[in-house]
């Protein structure tokens, strides 16, 4: 209860969307990407992980 005006901001300016899906669908590669090259077994390995997430 005590969040409801943070809760209903949104509603004041017709401009900022109610869903953050669009945000989500950018981000969905790094995060899987990122969840699968966790387990490099070498520093060069690791270092080409992180040059593909840049």
């Amino acid at each position: 209860i005590n969040q409801w005006e943070y809760l209903t901001a949104y509603t004041q300016n017709g401009d900022w969307p109610i869903d953050n899906n669009p945000v989500e669908r950018e981000i969905r590669p790094m995060a899987v990407g990122g969840y699968n090259w966790m387990f490099s077994d070498t520093p060069k390995g690791a270092d080409t992980s992180a040059l593909i997430l840049v």
